[in-house]
């Protein structure tokens, strides 16, 4: 008998419309790798004016999740993939109202049973599958026997050649029974869009199920079904699913229906080479939105997660001086750039300081036009509330002068990776615990000399008196008089022994905006207050010995 060979090489009619699935399992929350695939397919769509479907993959009954549905398509909004057909299609909440999804739905699996039943039937008719009477001590004991054999754990094809007569019987004593495809001999040669000709022997291909005891079709059956009635043009999902794309395109073959485009993204691993673990921080879109990651941040890191536009190739292999900020990509952006072949076969490492890093960028293009959008200040001004939290903060917030406000937010803004960072400004409207360890630290690296801390003290309460008596405590005339101070007190008193020594003292922290602007916020009273703590409190119960030790 002559072996069977299918070969593939997926060519798409070019007047055929785009359209691409994001098909999850409701077995859990959405993790990023199931946003990346969702995003690679919404960028796939937009970049080639189609059409992106969300349809729910819920035939795998026992393994379904309470709030699974809710939770992914919570997340597709946050990150702002809409998707064009689907169950909340067009931002609808009732994912029961089928008739308004779209032109081919229903788009959950548990609601189009009779739809497999019809081409499940077509196969049997044709042989290219049969009923399998196997129970499951008998599968327990194959399997177990196929690994202490160590043979690959496949179906043994032990139904396969009943006789017509003999199903009769066994369906007429009611024994439960599955439906399984047919195998062809040879080999199953495919082109995939990323990966490029990927060919399989048929002999590692197993009898897969495709109709369960219970009556649910696998996702093998109903995914294929799925995709030719919705008119999938290209199938853009994981990895993991190269070595079932031989049994979807016998499926194809056996049905005489034409095959979509096949484009497998490569896996998401952790730094040093692990899969990134769905019990990972790092893969929980959930966590991502909990905190409010910026929506455009993410996106833009996870669709770098194995797509690289030419360009930022280009730049990098060309310009010494090649910096990541050009890596900052919009949704619109990314749209116009994407192409599956730019995608990376190889495993993409997730970089989570990367994600951070983007989330900066995409922050200060949030807040950019902040002074001349009212929107924008009452919304970071109410990230300040939220991250702050200090009673009446809004309307101490408010007392400051426009000016001043915009002067605060700007310098907050221009210092943050994440909305969650706002906290560390809480000494702008309170006194800083300068015995928290970040404090102790900053302490120790500070002060080297209680001889010139004490002289900085002292000579400042008297400049910040003269200028506050001069109506000029405000950050150029406070820029300038510490400059002069340097001049004139070098080389005994150095740059650090000021600038450093007075944002300490001043917030509790030897690093952050400059000195000049934070005395400028807190005001006359506030900085005075401040430097008499400071001296009072804290170089009080420092010993010179210990001084002497830090240096």
């Amino acid at each position: 008998m002559l072996a069977l060979k299918i070969l593939r090489t997926f060519s798409v009619q070019q007047k055929q419309k785009v359209r691409v699935r994001f098909a999850p399992s409701p077995t859990g929350s959405l993790h990023l790798g199931g946003l990346r695939t969702a995003l690679f397919n919404y960028l796939f769509a937009k970049k080639n004016k189609g059409q992106f479907i969300l349809r729910i993959e819920d035939t795998d009954q026992k393994r379904y999740v309470p709030g699974s549905v809710e939770n992914i398509i919570k997340n597709l909004q946050y990150f702002q993939l809409e998707w064009d057909e689907g169950p909340g299609a067009h931002g609808k909440n009732n994912l029961n109202d089928y008739e308004n999804q779209g032109p081919f739905g229903p788009y959950f699996q548990s609601q189009r049973l009779q739809l497999y039943q019809k081409y499940i039937k077509e196969l049997i008719q044709n042989g290219d599958a049969y009923y399998c009477f196997c129970d499951s001590n008998r599968l327990e004991k194959l399997k177990n026997d196929q690994i202490e054999k160590k043979l690959p754990q496949k179906y043994d094809g032990h139904c396969r050649h009943l006789t017509d007569e003999q199903i009769r019987i066994k369906l007429l004593k009611g024994e439960k029974y599955t439906i399984r495809l047919k195998v062809p001999e040879g080999e199953t040669t495919f082109n995939d869009i990323i990966h490029g000709k990927i060919t399989i022997n048929n002999s590692q291909v197993d009898d897969q199920i495709l109709i369960k005891s219970d009556g649910f079709p696998t996702y093998h059956l109903a995914n294929v079904i799925d995709d030719y009635q919705m008119k999938i043009s290209h199938v853009i999902r994981g990895h993991e699913w190269i070595t079932s794309t031989p049994k979807h395109l016998i499926l194809y073959d056996a049905l005489n229906i034409k095959p979509p485009k096949f484009a497998h993204i490569p896996l998401l691993v952790k730094k040093g080479g692990a899969k990134l673990s769905k019990r990972d921080q790092s893969s929980s879109v959930d966590f991502f939105r909990e905190n409010e990651y910026l929506p455009e941040a993410v996106n833009n890191f996870v669709a770098l997660l194995g797509w690289y536009p030419k360009f930022l190739e280009d730049s990098q292999t060309l310009n010494e001086k090649f910096s990541p900020k050009e890596e900052v990509l919009d949704m619109s952006e990314m749209a116009a750039l994407f192409s599956l072949e730019r995608v990376n076969p190889s495993n993409s490492q997730v970089d989570e300081k990367k994600l951070i890093f983007l989330n900066g960028q995409h922050l200060q293009i949030k807040f950019r036009d902040v002074r001349i959008e009212k929107e924008l200040q009452n919304e970071f001004m109410d990230k300040m509330v939220q991250y702050i939290q200090i009673d009446n903060l809004k309307q101490k917030i408010q007392s400051f002068n426009t000016e001043d406000q915009l002067l605060m937010i700007e310098t907050i803004r221009d210092r943050i990776q994440l909305y969650s960072e706002i906290s560390q400004f809480k000494y702008l409207f309170e006194q800083p615990d300068y015995k928290n360890d970040n404090s102790q630290k900053s302490i120790q690296k500070v002060v080297k000399s209680l001889k010139n801390a004490n002289k900085v003290i002292k000579d400042f309460k008297e400049i910040f008196a003269s200028l506050h008596n001069q109506n000029k405590f405000e950050m150029t005339s406070l820029s300038k008089a510490m400059s002069q101070y340097l001049f004139d007190n070098n080389p005994q008193i150095k740059n650090e022994d000021v600038y450093h020594f007075l944002r300490l003292a001043m917030s509790g922290s030897h690093q952050g905006p400059s000195t000049a602007t934070i005395c400028h916020l807190l005001g006359y009273q506030n900085a005075l207050e401040r430097l008499n703590y400071f001296e009072e409190n804290v170089l009080s119960n420092i010993t010179e010995v210990e001084v002497e030790k830090q240096v």
